[in-house]
């Protein structure tokens, strides 16, 4: 069945070579297709540039063949190149879309591979044995190859309007459409672009092409309505602007800056999936920046307003930054935290700002900490979607950082009762990320702990500079007392410890002034 992707390695190329193979190619009448294919009577642009959009009927695809776009199918995972020659070999249509085709078209690596297909789910199911359907509202089917990847395979829908908030779905929601229809319901204009691997070329229903041209993020319809119907569409444009690189385009950011108290309205589970995805995205700080200036962190979380805004305390922002700048980092490296950690991290400066202490027995005031600061967390993250073992788990952490802080502070060595609980892997990753995002060095006992129990996140330069004096091996003379700063005689320089060997400097017996009788 693959014979034809065999064939096209061993080739090393998909452009078409003759005048047949340039619209349709010669993989795809081996496929049995037909030539779908716009052709092109106009002369090429310059390589690398689509050409000029020309008029069209509306719902019509702007239609870019493959001599004018980069996106080639060594670029493509092996494993969706299956599907799509599957459900084209079915009698099916297969088209590359999602973000694969705007990573490819800006130089990026694609991270997964979505296909969308006229198939209906319970046909695409019957096709591919390895997969499963998901999904309550939309059906969606994942095919799973070695190796753990997964294939979504969605079927064009036409865009309905429908709450977010509801638990039922509505069976009239599932309604399925054509790909100018499908294309007009997603959610921004780079991300509606579709791949056609029977003739190589790109298929733009919204004016994609010309959003990644001129580096724009723009939502598709009117911004509002769109945020109306669903809110997370303004995390998704600041996830995307961020990652991108691109500027959001005015009328969406004024759009954004309006509909920024809908937030609110969004379904608890996926603001809290698409949260964490901005948390743990290697990005964080720079999202949760644009976030805060555009008004949009204020109504997920109130709290923000008094401790990250204009008249809150100027070293809580700048500790809340520095802390998702130590986790950018770390993520970077290739070091995933627990969410425990991450949720630890972002509310570790709303801690700090409250005040917590007891008066009384210092043992009863540290138990007493631990409640309150589980108790202001609780409801604080809450509002996230972040379930109530989550925000246990970050407030043990924020505890258990601030005590081994205090213990490192104290000797060079940690009590066993805070190396031995539970909560001390997670509090001492907070710790390096605190130290970290400061840039700060840090202390050594909790850096000799951290390597012998493998949780050391940034291994270059993480503790000071160890100071003792080197050993002295087994009859060797100690090292000579350093020269007075300004002798009254003059005196041979001393040789430094760990100076380079130099002839003049050799020790002459004769050279040596005689005692004093």
């Amino acid at each position: 069945m693959l014979g034809w992707l065999r064939r096209w390695r061993k080739k090393g190329s998909d452009e078409p070579t003759t005048p047949a193979e340039e619209s349709r190619g010669e993989e795809y009448l081996e496929l049995g297709g037909s030539d779908k294919g716009p052709g092109s009577a106009s002369v090429a642009p310059p390589p690398g540039r689509p050409r000029a959009s020309a008029p069209r009927a509306p719902g019509e695809p702007r239609i870019v063949p493959r001599p004018e776009h980069n996106i080639s199918r060594r670029d493509i995972s092996v494993n969706a190149l299956k599907v799509m020659s599957r459900l084209i070999q079915h009698g099916y249509k297969g088209y590359l879309v999602g973000g694969a085709p705007r990573d490819i078209l800006i130089g990026r690596r694609p991270k997964d591979f979505d296909v969308a297909t006229d198939a209906h789910p319970e046909q695409v199911r019957a096709l591919f044995r390895n997969s499963r359907m998901i999904g309550r509202r939309f059906r969606i089917v994942h095919v799973f190859f070695h190796g753990g990847e997964i294939v979504e395979v969605s079927t064009f829908r036409r865009g309905i309007p429908f709450d977010f908030e509801s638990e039922n779905p509505n069976p009239n929601e599932n309604t399925f459409g054509t790909p100018a229809e499908d294309a007009q319901r997603r959610d921004l204009t780079i991300n509606s672009l579709f791949y056609d691997l029977q003739n190589f070329a790109i298929y733009d229903f919204v004016g994609g092409l010309d959003d990644i041209e001129h580096k724009l993020i723009r939502v598709i319809g009117e911004p509002c309505s769109r945020f109306r119907e669903d809110p997370i569409r303004m995390l998704r444009a600041v996830r995307h602007a961020v990652g991108t690189g691109f500027e959001i385009e005015p009328v969406t950011l004024a759009g954004i800056r309006q509909c920024a108290d809908e937030i609110t309205r969004a379904n608890p589970s996926r603001l809290r999936d698409e949260f964490l995805r901005e948390l743990t995205g290697g990005r964080s700080r720079a999202s949760l920046e644009k976030m805060l200036d555009l008004g949009i962190l204020a109504h997920i979380l109130p709290a923000s307003r008094d401790v990250l805004g204009e008249n809150g305390p100027p070293a809580a922002r700048a500790h809340f930054l520095a802390n998702l700048a130590g986790m950018d980092e770390a993520v970077q490296r290739g070091r995933p935290l627990p969410p425990e950690v991450v949720f630890g991290a972002f509310c570790a400066p709303f801690v700090d700002v409250q005040s917590f202490e007891a008066p009384g027995d210092p043992r009863q005031a540290r138990g007493q900490r631990a409640l309150a600061v589980r108790d202001y967390l609780k409801p604080l993250l809450a509002s996230l979607g972040v379930s109530k073992a989550h925000a246990e788990g970050a407030s043990l952490a924020i505890v258990g950082a601030r005590q081994l802080m205090q213990a490192a502070a104290r000797g060079p060595n940690l009590p066993k009762g805070l190396t031995r609980k539970s909560t001390f892997p997670s509090s001492l990753l907070l710790c390096q990320i605190e130290a970290r995002g400061r840039r700060q060095w840090l202390p050594k006992p909790l850096f000799d702990s951290a390597r012998e129990h493998n949780l050391l996140l940034f291994a270059a330069g993480g503790a000071p500079p160890n100071r003792r004096p080197r050993r002295r091996r087994s009859g060797q003379k100690p090292d000579a007392a350093p020269a007075p700063a300004a002798p009254a005689t003059p005196a041979p320089a001393a040789k430094p410890a760990d100076a380079a060997p130099d002839s003049s400097l050799r020790f002459d017996p004769t050279s040596m002034p005689k005692a004093d009788s």
